[in-house]
């Protein structure tokens, strides 16, 4: 009995391009919800990064004698980025750096917990702001 070639793809041929097919989806499927995890925590850190360069600007423009340990332990983050990034904390510094007439530094870091990522990220910020001086008449 003579055998005939029909064309075609067989049974295994099938399954074996749909297994392909299935792991295919699957990796495309695991980058794009890595994609969106890792965007949500650029963001994050770019709003953190944005209220820490507010407060460094709220030092710049505070009266020089404000700006020591009482005025740093007032400071808090923003609710709106409070509420993004639940669980963040705040220090700010204010350090009289020696040797230097008038000139403080401040130093503000946020330790941000996210969802993705199981130890903190810190972020730190400093400025120097200097007593201004006298005007002469």
């Amino acid at each position: 009995m003579k055998r005939t070639s029909r064309p075609g793809f067989s049974l295994v041929e099938c399954l074996m391009v749909l297994g392909v097919v299935t792991a295919m989806l699957g990796m495309i499927g695991s980058l794009a919800a890595w994609s969106v995890r890792e965007s949500r925590d650029v963001t994050l850190r770019l709003a953190a990064l944005e209220g820490l360069a507010n407060l460094m600007e709220e030092a710049r423009i505070t009266a020089y004698a404000k700006l020591d340990k009482t005025w740093a332990e007032s400071r808090t983050l923003p609710s709106p980025l409070l509420n993004q990034i639940p669980g963040s904390k705040l220090q700010v510094q204010v350090i009289t750096e020696p040797g230097a007439f008038a000139l403080k530094r401040v130093i503000a870091s946020i330790e941000m917990r996210t969802a993705n990522s199981a130890t903190p990220h810190n972020l730190t910020l400093a400025t120097l702001v200097a007593e201004p001086a006298e005007a002469k008449p």
